[in-house]
Parts: structure tokens; C-alpha cells; sequence
């Protein structure tokens, strides 16, 4: 998407070209509608042993109606839509799931399929409520082995599959097994095929290589048939009599007739345990594997994602079209990646492109009514074994690193994703948690303390005279800013101790600054913590300081530190502390300047140009809480504090931000001055103060009488704004480290 800056300031969006989009569109295609097709051998594969053949029209449905719930019920998703594999490899394992219970519910394939359906209705529910009670923000902060490790599960799992139905090529109708020509030509051409695959992948990785294995496949096959008479399976498309044979089945009625009406209600509540597990497995499952969706589509697109978005419209989906026999659908990264690989990358065009999948999926399902009905087995075989081993990260599929850490994140990602392969999806989860568990608490050990501070490196927003400034740079170190993050309780609250102990030398340091605006959850241990260290401190002379603390937290601390609601605040105490206890508290006070000649900014400038300044300018009294400026205000007059104080802050959404303060001797308001701009903050006097104002037409004015004084203000200025802005870019520098 391209924009337009017109003269008045609007923005006109141009909408994207249509070959762009169409480009785009034909990229995630040649991803989407292959992927499609293969994934029928994992989501559908249960329902062979119930004497239903597997049909692959329901995954391109599954892919067109998905995508188009996606996106109605999304906006600025910036991704292609569609069926990712391990929504249908779930799928896939709540239809084998309710297949093991269907001898003993008497059920049929449609009324397998429609206790799926109504399982994934629960799973849809539950993500429905994790979202709305905000719950899923835990998928976001789950530490990487979990992710990679639940990736892992899903290729290893995909590919064990696979192997197995290789597997089943060699085993005779007796029972055993056997080799003969037949299944080892197929294992010859999948090798190959897999091979060509991962060549092509190599290659050109932004480019619909299994697209391009299809007719390859699909010719390799028919030719070796007519050539040597060996029979390879192809899966094939029903018979397409009316065009309503092209839909996909509704399985409500055979849920209701089976299931609910069948009166079995003592073996149905004794399943339900059962369905209830898988439910929540898929729930929390789809959960975190769309929070590393996110992850990745915020990586790749630059922008933020709305995950929580995605989960909304998916549990939709998840909800509905289970009960036409379709998968659930969400983001597909694996279509995405190419448009942003060949510089597709406006958001408009990506999701404009899915508009152009969704036709060419229809399309598709328009070729097998005209009788282009069947896909060699051999493709979904092959196409699903490299889909695996794209699902597995490759760096698990080397030797971890020695780098600190890694060798023990490579391992918890092969367990969780072992667990997953060897046993249930829900013990996966419960290993998931528990290396989750432990990596939050070693992490918030270790990293509770997030940076350590001086009076050098960050300072508050009071600006202070030339004496205050020479002392403050004389002492800094005596006050002491720790910024804590993550979680205090029972595992950091020791720690949280020793790292304040070790910074914090008494016979050096006057004052404490906690900052604790990171801090995410407080817990009785930390707070007890807190007190004892603020007894300790008060023994040893130390002042304690506390910013940003939650209400609960401050009840509890009041009699022990002194608590401030930002930052800011508290480091202009301590600023002020130090200097009272190097003596000069006096200097606190703010001496009023009677003549402006006096003013450090006019002091090389002649007497003549020192006097007629003040026949210029003006002087501007103004009360306590009074406005000198407001935002937009375009007076542009340059402002020199004589007496008092006055405040530079501008509204936020929930609160109001001080930029600076000034004292006597200060001047503010010389961006305006300079430039003629509207105010882009407002000026509060912070106690009554006396202004000496200059506006830009009397400066001019002056200026024609001296010249060359004129210049040494304006110099002055400019050494004032970049001063001002190096101690700016320092603050920002050690607010972010």
C-alpha cells in the first residue's frame, strides 16, 4: 500500500495495484492448495477404518470457507489464510479419538464426524473464554523450548505417520510382511520425490515448489503404470453426479440421531471424561501454536499482530465448520512467507490476495466436477513428509551450540516434542508447563534485575542551575536507581536481596531508587523482602525509594520507604537529597533574577542590546496551576523564567507526562521561536512564577538594531537544544537498555 501526503496534511491511500494482488494471490496459492490436498492423509486418515474413503474436496472446502470466515471476522490481519498442518493434524486426533469410542457409542463415519464436531465446539468455547478473560496472554511469554518443542511434536508426528503407512505398503493381506516389486518402486519414486522436494526448497525457498511437485508426481506415476504395469494408489475425488456432490456433508443430523437420540446415556457420560481431555488438549494446543503464529508473523511483517484476532475468528471456525466435516482454519505462515520474500509486503495486498486464494480453491473444486478427480497417493505421502521436516526448526536438527543455555533449550525442545510423538498430545502439554515452570523461575531469578543506575546515567526532568549541576556531577554516585522486571514472589524475592546488597554500599550511598514498573505480580515473600530492606537501609542512613508500585503493594509499604507514582518524581528527591546532604540545600529555593541582564543566555551580548531587550519584551506574572501555553497555541514566543518554577507536560491516554521543569535563570519555548511552529506541549506554572517573554516579531525588530547580538542568541539556543536533546537520547538510551 502506497500514500499520497497532500498539501493540508491529509493522507490518501492508494489501494494496491490488481496485478500485484494477483501475483500475490498465485504466490500463496501454489502453497495453500498443494498443502491442501496433502493434508487429507492426516485429517480424514481415522475415518479409513471406518470404511470411509478419504475425499479432498472437504480440505479445499476447508481452505475456502476458513479463509473466508478469517477474513470477515479479521482486520489488518497482513497474512493469508487458510488450514495450518497442526490444525489438521488435531483435527485429525479428536476424529481418532471418537473413532476408538464409536463401537461403543454404535456409531457411523458421519457419526464420528459429528461428535467431533461437537468436541471441537467445546474447544472452540474454551478459546473463546481464554481470550475474553485474557488468558491467552500466557501462550505469548511461554518460554521458546515450549514453541519449538510443540513444532517439533507436530513434524515428528506428521512424518511417523507417513512412515507408518509406508510401512503398511509392505504388509500382505495375511498379515505379514513381504517384499515385492510394487511397493518398493513407490518407495524408489517417494524418495525421489521427497528429494526433488527439498532440492527445489533449497533453491527457492520463496517459491510453490510442492506445486510444482504435484504434476511432476502425478506424470512420474501414470507413466511408470503404463510403462510396467505396476499399480500405485491414487486417491480420487467421489463420483460428481449434480453439483451438490461437490459439497461437503452435513454431519448435525447424524450427531443428533446417534448420539444424543440413541439412549445410551450411562456409556455417553462415561466417554465424555474422555472428549472433555481432548478438548481442552486441542484448545490449549491451537492456543500456543497460534501465539508462535504470531510471533512469526509479527517477525516477518514488521508489525504488530493482533493474536488475540486471529483466536476469535478461529474459534468461529473451530465452532462451525466441524459440522460440515471441515477443518478449523487461522493463519498460514507457510503461504505468507513467499509474498513477503517477493516483496509483497502492504498488508492491503496480502489480504486482498486472499480474496484471489479463495477463488482459486473454488476454481479447483470447479476442475474435479469437470472430471480432474484424482491426486496420486505418492504426492500426499511425499508432500506431508516434507511438510514435517518443515515444521521442525533446523537448528533441532543439528548439535545444540555451547553457547549458555542452549544446549539445555535444545533438549527441552526434543523432549516436549518426543513426549508428543511417543505418548499423548496431553502429556506434551504437561511437559510444556513443566519446562515452562522451570524456565520462569530460573529466568526470574536471574533477570529480576533488569539495570542498574547512577545519578550519571539517569536523572529526572527538573532542570537544574549551573551549581546545582557542577555538585550532582560531583557526587552521582551517591544515589542508586534498580530497575526490577518480571515477578516478584517466592523464587525472586531472595534474589531481589542479594542483587540490591551487592549494589548498594551504605558508607557510599544516600539514597535507593526501586523502579518497579516491570514488575508484573507481587506476592506477600517479596513484600516482607522489601521490608527488611528497608529497615536495613534506614539503620545504615539510606533513604528508600519505590516507584510505580500497585495499590496493594503500597498499603503494605508505606511505613517503610517513600513511594511515588513515576520515576521521574522519585529521581528529583533523591536529586535533592544528595544536595541537601552535600550542604546546599539553600540553593533548593530557586533565587529570582531581577534584571534579565543578568541571565546566562544574554551575558555575552553588549549593554545596549542587554537594555533595549527589556523595552522589547515583557514581563508575564502567572498564578500557581495557571497555563502559560497549551498545545497548538502559535504565539511562538521565547520564555525566560525570572522567578518560581514552571512545568513542560503533555496528556497522555492515562496520565499526564512531565517533559521538564525550569527555575529562574531557564529558558523554554525556543523550538516555536525558532521555527514559528504551533506548541507541542503545554507550559504549567508549577508555583507563581515571573516570565520574561520575547516574541518573534520584537525579536526581529531587535534584531535590526543588533545584529550581531541577534546572532549570539540564536547560537546560544541552538547549543541549548542540543544540549537538551544529548540528555534526552541519554535518558532514552538507559530507560531502554
Amino acid at each position: 500500500m502506497s500514500s499520497v501526503l497532500l498539501p493540508q496534511g491529509d493522507i490518501l491511500v492508494v489501494p494496491p495495484s490488481l496485478s500485484r494482488v494477483l501475483q500475490a494471490g498465485f504466490l500463496a496459492l501454489g502453497t495453500v492448495m498443494p498443502q491442501a490436498l496433502a493434508l487429507v492423509g492426516i485429517a480424514y486418515a481415522p475415518l479409513l477404518l471406518l470404511g470411509l474413503p478419504l475425499n479432498p474436496l472437504w480440505c479445499l472446502w476447508s481452505v475456502a470457507a476458513g479463509g473466508l470466515v478469517m477474513l470477515a471476522f479479521t482486520r489488518h490481519g497482513g497474512v493469508i489464510y487458510g488450514v495450518r498442518p497442526s490444525a489438521a493434524l488435531l483435527y485429525g486426533s479428536t476424529l481418532a479419538t471418537c473413532a476408538h469410542l464409536a463401537p461403543a457409542l454404535q456409531l457411523s463415519a458421519l457419526g464420528v464426524m459429528g461428535l467431533a464436531a461437537a468436541c471441537l465446539s467445546l474447544s472452540a468455547l474454551v478459546i473463546w473464554l481464554a481470550v475474553r478473560t485474557g488468558i491467552t496472554a500466557f501462550a505469548r511469554y511461554l518460554p521458546i523450548p515450549v514453541a519449538k518443542g510443540l513444532s517439533l511434536g507436530f513434524g515428528l508426528v506428521i512424518i511417523w505417520i507417513q512412515l507408518k503407512s509406508v510401512w503398511a505398503w509392505f504388509i500382505t493381506d495375511t498379515g505379514r510382511f513381504a517384499f515385492s516389486t510394487p511397493p518398493l518402486a513407490a518407495c524408489v519414486l517417494l524418495a525421489l520425490m521427497v528429494w526433488l522436494a527439498l532440492l527445489w526448497r533449497q533453491a527457492h525457498p520463496n517459491r510453490p515448489y510442492l506445486l510444482a511437485l504435484l504434476p511432476v508426481a502425478a506424470l512420474c506415476v501414470s507413466v511408470l503404470e503404463s510403462a510396467t504395469d505396476i499399480p500405485f494408489a491414487w486417491i480420487g475425488f467421489p463420483t460428481i453426479a449434480v453439483w451438490t456432490d461437490l459439497l461437503p456433508p452435513w454431519v448435525l443430523p447424524g450427531f443428533v440421531a446417534e448420539v444424543l437420540q440413541a439412549g445410551r446415556p450411562a456409556v455417553l457420560a462415561t466417554s465424555f471424561t474422555v472428549l472433555a481431555a481432548q478438548s481442552l488438549f486441542v484448545a490449549f494446543t491451537f492456543i500456543v501454536d497460534s501465539a508462535g503464529n504470531a510471533a512469526a508473523a509479527e517477525h516477518l511483517s514488521g508489525q504488530r499482530y493482533d493474536f488475540n484476532q486471529e483466536l476469535r475468528a478461529s474459534a468461529l471456525s473451530m465452532a462451525v465448520l466441524p459440522w460440515f466435516g471441515l477443518l478449523p482454519a487461522s493463519s498460514n505462515l507457510a503461504a505468507s512467507k513467499p509474498l513477503y520474500d517477493n516483496a509483497r509486503r502492504s498488508v492491503r495486498t496480502v489480504r486482498y490476495s486472499n480474496w484471489v486464494v479463495a477463488v482459486g480453491v473454488l476454481l479447483m473444486l470447479g476442475l474435479a466436477w469437470a472430471g480432474v478427480n484424482r491426486v496420486p497417493a505418492l504426492f500426499v505421502v511425499a508432500a506431508l513428509l516434507v511438510i514435517g521436516i518443515n515444521l521442525m526448526a533446523p537448528e533441532q536438527l543439528e548439535r545444540p551450540g555451547k553457547a549458555p543455555g542452549e544446549r539445555q533449550m535444545w533438549w527441552q525442545s526434543w523432549v516436549i516434542g518426543l513426549v508428543f510423538l511417543f505418548t499423548s498430545g496431553i502429556f506434551a502439554m504437561l511437559a510444556g508447563f513443566a519446562v515452562a515452570v522451570a524456565q520462569f523461575v530460573r529466568g526470574a531469578e536471574s533477570t529480576v534485575v533488569r539495570s542498574v543506575y547512577t545519578l550519571r546515567e539517569m536523572r529526572s526532568r527538573k532542570w537544574r542551575s549551573v551549581d546545582e549541576e557542577l555538585a550532582l556531577r560531583r557526587v552521582n554516585t551517591r544515589a542508586v536507581v534498580v530497575v526490577l522486571q518480571g515477578t516478584a514472589n517466592f523464587a525472586v524475592a531472595r534474589r531481589i536481596g542479594e542483587e540490591i546488597g551487592r549494589v548498594v554500599q551504605p558508607h557510599q550511598v544516600d539514597v535507593l531508587l526501586i523502579d518497579t514498573q516491570r514488575v508484573l505480580h507481587w506476592d506477600i515473600t517479596a513484600l516482607d523482602s522489601f521490608k527488611r530492606l528497608a529497615d536495613e537501609l534506614e539503620m545504615a542512613n539510606v533513604a528508600l525509594l519505590l516507584s510505580y508500585l500497585p495499590e496493594d503493594a503500597r498499603k503494605t509499604l508505606a511505613g517503610n520507604a517513600r513511594l511515588y507514582n513515576t520515576t521521574d518524581r522519585a529521581l528529583e528527591w533523591a536529586e535533592d537529597e544528595v544536595l541537601r546532604r552535600q550542604g546546599m540545600g539553600d540553593a533548593l529555593v530557586g533565587k529570582p533574577i531581577k534584571n534579565i541582564g543578568q541571565l546566562p543566555l544574554f551575558s555575552p551580548m553588549e549593554e545596549a542590546a542587554k537594555t533595549d531587550l527589556v523595552r522589547f519584551g515583557k514581563l508575564l506574572t502567572v498564578l500557581r496551576g495557571q497555563k502559560v501555553f497549551d498545545v497548538g497555541d502559535r504565539d511562538g514566543s521565547l520564555m525566560v523564567v525570572l522567578s518560581g518554577s514552571v512545568t513542560i507536560e503533555v496528556q497522555t491516554p492515562t496520565d499526564v507526562l512531565r517533559v521538564a521543569t525550569f527555575t529562574p535563570g531557564m529558558v523554554f519555548g525556543e523550538m516555536a521561536f525558532l521555527d514559528g511552529s504551533a506548541r507541542s506541549a503545554r507550559a504549567v506554572a508549577a508555583e507563581e512564577c515571573v516570565l520574561y517573554t520575547l516574541s518573534r516579531n520584537s525579536f526581529r525588530d531587535w534584531s535590526q538594531l543588533h545584529a550581531d547580538d541577534a546572532q549570539l542568541l540564536l547560537n546560544a539556543l541552538a547549543f541549548q537544544m542540543a544540549s537538551r536533546l544529548r540528555f534526552t537520547t541519554a535518558q532514552l538510551i538507559a530507560l531502554n537498555p
